[in-house]
C-alpha cells in the first residue's frame, strides 16, 4: 500500500506540471488536433520545461532556484483552461485510450509495485547516469562540474554532463517537487512516458492515416504489450522511452505540414523537435530525415510543382525557427553529443565503444513482440513452441502488415509507406553502416525500436480489413489471437525477470545510503563490494558526503589517502582476511554501521599512514628519501626522481614498517641514515624503524649501495612499537611471495620481464603470468600466452616476447626456453585490442592480479599502431591472497 501511495504521488504531481504547463501552449495546436489535447498536454508541457531548464540552466542557476517558476507556470494553465472552460469531459475515444495507457502504465510499474518499495527497477549503467546527473542538476548550473579527489559523486556527473538533459532535468524537478531521490523516480516516470505511447500512436493512426476508432484503439493496445519497447523501461533507457512516446508526434505534424502548410503544424513540429534534440537527439536526427523523404516523394507524386516550393521552404524555415526560439541551447548541445558518438562509431574510437545492455541484434519476431528481446539476449528459450511455427506467424503477421498499407487512403499508404522504409533503412545504417566489423548492436536495437511505432499500427489495419471479409475473419481471429498471446506471455516473462533478476538498488543498497552519517563527513571510504553496479549505486547513494575510492584503484590522484573506514562486503571476508588488512580482523575494526549483507567498519589499529609505488624498484645507488609532517598530516616520500605524498592520519608517528624483496643472488646493501650497511638477503623482508632513535625522528634515508635491485612493496607508520626483540632497527625474513612484471614496447613487439618470488611454504601452489589479447568490441580472442613458474624455487626470472604482427613468441625462465602459445584464432579480424596480463595462482585457481595495459590497432594487411597504454604498469603482485 505505502509504495501505491507514494507512486500515486508522484504520478499525480508529473501529470499536473506536465499538463499545466501544456495548457500554456494549447493555442499552438492546429484546429484539427485540439480533440486530442488530453494526449498532447503532456508533451506540450514537456517542451516548455525542457526549454526553460535550458535556457536559465545555462545562464547559471540551478533547477532548485527554478522551482516555484514552473509552479506558477501550472497554476496558470490549469487557472486559465478552468477559466476559458476548455476543461471539458473527453470524448469516448479519448477515454478509451487513456484507459489502454492506464493498463500499460500498471504493465510497465507492475516489478515496482510488486516490490513494495520505490526504486530503480533494471540493471544497466544508464540508470546510475540518469540519478546522478538529475540529482546535481537540481543545485548546478548546466555545466560539468570540477570534482576533487574521492569527490565520485561529481565525477559521474561531469563524465555525463555532455550528454542531452531535458530529460533529467524532468527527473530533478519531479524530485524537488516530491521529495524523493532520483533513483525512485526513474522507472515510475519511464513507465509514464510508456503508457503515453500509446496515446502518440492512436493520435497518428487516427488523424494523419485516417483510420478508425476501433483500428486505431487496437494499434495502441498491441503497442502497451509490445515486449520490445516495454523493455526499454525495463533497461533503463529513460531517454529513448521518453523519445520513443514523443517520435509519433513528430511525424503526426510533419505529415499534417505537407497536407496543410499552417504556421501552426511548423511551430509545433518545431518545438516538437527542439524537445526531442533535447531528449534523444538521434531520434531527432531520424524525424528529420524521415519528414524530408516523405515530403519529397510527395513532391515528385505530385509532379514537380515548383511553384508550391516557396511555400514548402517557408514551412521548413518556421519550422526551424521556432525550434531554435524554443531550445536553440539543446539543439548546440546535441551537436556535441551526436559529433562524440560520430567519433566512436571510426574505427579509431571503436575500443570505447562496448554493446552496452545490447548483445543481441532483434529481429522480425521481436518486433512483433512474438520472441522475448530479454530472452534472446540472454540465449534463452521461454516456450516449447516449434521455431518454424514462431517464423509462420511473424511471416502471417507481416502479411497482414501488407494488407493493411495496402487497405489505406492514397495519401495515408504514401504516408505510412514511406516513413515506415526509412525507420527500416536507419536501423540496417546501424547493422551494416558504421564503420565497425560486426554493426553496433546498441544503436541498431535504438533504431529499431521506431519500426514497432509504425508496423504496429499497420498490423492493425491489416487484421481490421481481414476481420470484415466473412471468408478471412476465422483465420483473421486465430492470427490476432496469437499475436497477443505471444506478446502477454513474453511480457509476463520479462515482467517477472526484471522483479527477480534485474534489480540492483534493493532494500539492503537503499539502506547502505544512511551509513553514510556514521562516519565524519568527507572522511576517506574504501569500498569492498564485489559486483561493479553496486559500487556505482553506492557513490550516488552517498553523494560527496564522503570521498570514495575502489579498492581495486586505492589511489585516487594526487595524494595517496589513508583509510580509516571501510564499507565491505561481508560475504567478502574469508577471502580477503589473509591480506592481513584491519578491515577483516575483528580485533582491528569497530562497526559503525551494518545491515544482513555490508558493513561500514572502523579501523583501531596503530597504522597512521601507508604508501606504495607504480614502479618500486630502489636500484643500485638510489635513494628512497621519506618525510613525515604531522602539522600538515602529510608523509612525502621521493625514490629517485619518482615522488609521492600520502595521508598522515592524527596521532603520533613512532614506528616505520618497510615491506622489502632482494631480487638479486647477492644479498643487497642498504645505508638507512648513514649508519653501517645492512645486508638484505634474497626474498622477502620487513624493516622497523623506531622514528625516537632516529636523528631526526620525522625523516628516513634509506640509500641502495649495493649491486642488487631492491623490490619496495609498502610503507607503513605506526603510532605505537609492538613488543620485539629488538631495539631501534630491526628486520625479519617474511614467507610471502612477489611477482613484479614489467611491459617494454617497441611496436610492434612488447615483451615482458617478471620477477617472481615464491612464498615460503607455498605446498603444492604454482603461478604463472598470462597474456590474453582480444578485441574490445566483440570479445573475439586474439591469442593467450602464458609463462609458467616451477614451485620448487623460490627466486625466479622469465620473459616473453610477442611480435603483434606475425603473433609469434619467444620465452623462457631462467634461461630455459619454454613454449607459451596457449590459444591463437586463426582469424584475428581487424579493429582495435587490449592485453591483460594476469598473474594467475593454480592449486587452488585464482587471479593473484590483473592489469590491462595496453592497447592497439590491427587494419587489414596487418599493420599495428599502439592508442595506449596503462600507467599502472610496471605490475606488482604480494601473494597468497
Amino acid at each position: 500500500m505505502r509504495v501505491i501511495l507514494g507512486a500515486g504521488h508522484i504520478l499525480v504531481v508529473a501529470l499536473g506540471i506536465l499538463g499545466g504547463c501544456g495548457m500554456l501552449l494549447r493555442s499552438l495546436l492546429p484546429w484539427r488536433a485540439r480533440p486530442f489535447l488530453p494526449l498532447l498536454a503532456p508533451f506540450l508541457g514537456l517542451a516548455l520545461i525542457s526549454g526553460i531548464c535550458h535556457a536559465l540552466g545555462v545562464l547559471g542557476l540551478p533547477l532548485a532556484h527554478m522551482t516555484w517558476l514552473f509552479i506558477g507556470l501550472t497554476a496558470v494553465g490549469w487557472g486559465t483552461a478552468l477559466i476559458r472552460r476548455r476543461l471539458r469531459w473527453p470524448p469516448r475515444e479519448i477515454l478509451m485510450v487513456l484507459a489502454i495507457c492506464s493498463l500499460a502504465f500498471l504493465l510497465a510499474a507492475l516489478p515496482l509495485l510488486s516490490l513494495g518499495y520505490l526504486t530503480t527497477v533494471g540493471s544497466t549503467l544508464d540508470a546510475v547516469s540518469y540519478a546522478t546527473r538529475a540529482e546535481y542538476l537540481q543545485h548546478a548550473a548546466l555545466r560539468p562540474p570540477d570534482p576533487a579527489p574521492g569527490q565520485t559523486f561529481l565525477a559521474a556527473a561531469q563524465a555525463g554532463m555532455f550528454l542531452r538533459a531535458g530529460d533529467v532535468y524532468l527527473v530533478g524537478l519531479l524530485g524537488l517537487l516530491t521529495g524523493h531521490r532520483s533513483f525512485e523516480l526513474l522507472t515510475l516516470v519511464m513507465a509514464l512516458f510508456f503508457a503515453l505511447t500509446p496515446g502518440t500512436v492512436f493520435v497518428w493512426a487516427r488523424l494523419s492515416l485516417r483510420l478508425s476508432q476501433r483500428t486505431s484503439l487496437l494499434a495502441s493496445g498491441l503497442v502497451a504489450i509490445n515486449n520490445l519497447l516495454l523493455w526499454a523501461v525495463l533497461g533503463d533507457f529513460l531517454g529513448q522511452v521518453i523519445g520513443l512516446s514523443l517520435f509519433p508526434l513528430l511525424l503526426v505534424f510533419g505529415v499534417e505540414g505537407w497536407r496543410r502548410r499552417g504556421w501552426r503544424t511548423a511551430a509545433v513540429f518545431g518545438v516538437f523537435l527542439a524537445t526531442l534534440a533535447s531528449i534523444y537527439p538521434v531520434f531527432a536526427v531520424y524525424a528529420v530525415v524521415a519528414m524530408f523523404i516523405y515530403w519529397l516523394v510527395e513532391w515528385i507524386r505530385l509532379q514537380h510543382r515548383w511553384r508550391d516550393l516557396p511555400r514548402r521552404a517557408s514551412w521548413w524555415l518556421t519550422m526551424a525557427g521556432c525550434a531554435v526560439l524554443a531550445n536553440g541551447v539543446a539543439f548546440y548541445r546535441s551537436f556535441t553529443e551526436l559529433s562524440r558518438v560520430a567519433k566512436l562509431l571510426q574505427p579509431e574510437g571503436a575500443q570505447y565503444v562496448g554493446p552496452g545492455d545490447i548483445l543481441v541484434f532483434p529481429n522480425a519476431d521481436e518486433i512483433a513482440g512474438l520472441i522475448s528481446h530479454r530472452a534472446a539476449q540472454m540465449g534463452q528459450i521461454l516456450w516449447s513452441f516449434p521455431r518454424g511455427a514462431t517464423i509462420v506467424l511473424a511471416l502471417v503477421a507481416l502479411g497482414y502488415l501488407v494488407y493493411g498499407w495496402w487497405k489505406l487512403a492514397p495519401r495515408s499508404r504514401v504516408a505510412a509507406g514511406i516513413l515506415l522504409l526509412v525507420s527500416a533503412a536507419l536501423a540496417a545504417q546501424q547493422r551494416f553502416g558504421v564503420n565497425l566489423p560486426h554493426g553496433y548492436p546498441y544503436g541498431y536495437f535504438k533504431a529499431v525500436s521506431l519500426i514497432p511505432l509504425e508496423a504496429l499500427v499497420l498490423l492493425a489495419a491489416g487484421l481490421a480489413a481481414s476481420w470484415r471479409r466473412p471468408a478471412l475473419r476465422a483465420v483473421t481471429g486465430l492470427a490476432a489471437l496469437a499475436i497477443v498471446a505471444l506478446n502477454l506471455m513474453n511480457t509476463a516473462w520479462t515482467l517477472r525477470h526484471a522483479r527477480e533478476d534485474c534489480v540492483v538498488v534493493t532494500r539492503e543498497l537503499i539502506g547502505v545510503g544512511r551509513a553514510a552519517a556514521a562516519a565524519p563527513a568527507a572522511a576517506w571510504i574504501l569500498l569492498d563490494v564485489s559486483g561493479d553496479m553496486e559500487r556505482l549505486w553506492i557513490q550516488y547513494l552517498w553523494r560527496d558526503q564522503l570521498r570514495l575510492a575502489d579498492r581495486r584503484a586505492p589511489r585516487p590522484a594526487p595524494h595517496a589517502p589513508f583509510f580509516r573506514w571501510a564499507l565491505v562486503e561481508k560475504q567478502l571476508d574469508e577471502k580477503r582476511r589473509p591480506l592481513g588488512e584491519p578491515w577483516y580482523d575483528p580485533a582491528q575494526y569497530v562497526v559503525a554501521w551494518q545491515d544482513d549483507r555490508f558493513a561500514l567498519r572502523r579501523r583501531r589499529d596503530a597504522i597512521l599512514a601507508t604508501m606504495s609505488w607504480e614502479a618500486p624498484v630502489l636500484r643500485p645507488s638510489e635513494l628512497l628519501d621519506l618525510e613525515l609532517t604531522p602539522e600538515r598530516q602529510t608523509m612525502q616520500g621521493k625514490l629517485a626522481e619518482r615522488r609521492d605524498e600520502a595521508e598522515l592520519a592524527p596521532g603520533t608517528p613512532s614506528l616505520m614498517q618497510i615491506i622489502a624483496f632482494g631480487t638479486g643472488s647477492t644479498p643487497a646493501r642498504l645505508e638507512v641514515d648513514g649508519a653501517a650497511p645492512l645486508a638484505l638477503g634474497t626474498g622477502g623482508w620487513l624493516l622497523e624503524l623506531e622514528l625516537a632513535c632516529r636523528p631526526d625522528p620525522n625523516r628516513v634515508k634509506i640509500r641502495n649501495i649495493g649491486d642488487a635491485n631492491v623490490l619496495l612493496s609498502e610503507i607503513k607508520v605506526l603510532s605505537s612499537v609492538p613488543d620485539r626483540p629488538h631495539a631501534c632497527f630491526g628486520t625479519t625474513p617474511l614467507e610471502m611471495g612477489v611477482a613484479y612484471v614489467e611491459q617494454e614496447v617497441a611496436a610492434p613487439r612488447i615483451r615482458y620481464k617478471v620477477l617472481l618470488w615464491n612464498p615460503r611454504n607455498a605446498d603444492n601452489r604454482l603461478y604463472k603470468l598470462g597474456i590474453c589479447i582480444a578485441n574490445v568490441t566483440t570479445g573475439r580472442l586474439f591469442g593467450a600466452w602464458s609463462v609458467p613458474f616451477a614451485a620448487g624455487e623460490r627466486a625466479q626470472r622469465g620473459s616473453l616476447e610477442i611480435d603483434l604482427r606475425g603473433r609469434r613468441s619467444q620465452a623462457e625462465v631462467d634461461g630455459r626456453p619454454i613454449a607459451a602459445l596457449d590459444v591463437l584464432d586463426p582469424d584475428p579480424g581487424i579493429g582495435s585490442f587490449a592485453i591483460s596480463s594476469v598473474v594467475w595462482q593454480l592449486n587452488p585457481l585464482a587471479q593473484v592480479s590483473v592489469n590491462d595495459s595496453l592497447w592497439f590497432e590491427r587494419t587489414s594487411d596487418g599493420s599495428i599502431t599502439i592508442t595506449a597504454a596503462s600507467s599502472h604498469a610496471p605490475l606488482t603482485a604480494i601473494f597468497p591472497r
